[in-house]
Order: C-alpha cells, then sequence, then structure tokens
C-alpha cells in the first residue's frame, strides 16, 4: 500500500514538473517576442 502511495507522489511530482517546464517554455517564447517587437525595426525584420 505504501508502494502505491510513494509512486502517486512521483507521479504528481512529474506532471507538475512537466507543467512548470511548459509554463517557463511559454514565458520564454514570449519573452523572445516581446524582445523582438522592441528591436529596430530593421533588425525586427530580418529573418533569423
Amino acid at each position: 500500500m505504501q508502494e502505491f502511495e510513494n509512486n502517486d507522489r512521483a507521479d504528481e511530482r512529474y506532471w507538475s514538473s512537466q507543467r512548470i517546464e511548459r509554463a517557463a517554455r511559454r514565458s520564454a517564447k514570449k519573452r523572445l517576442r516581446d524582445q523582438s517587437t522592441s528591436l529596430p525595426p530593421t533588425a525586427a525584420s530580418r529573418p533569423l
């Protein structure tokens, strides 16, 4: 019985870390987009 409890907890930790990672990636992408829009027009329109 104890085993299952520990597994659930580990699973929870895994999913919450996945969620955090996804949120961090999304905010990083948003930050990049904000940076590119705040750059001068020529630099922003130049393809990466």
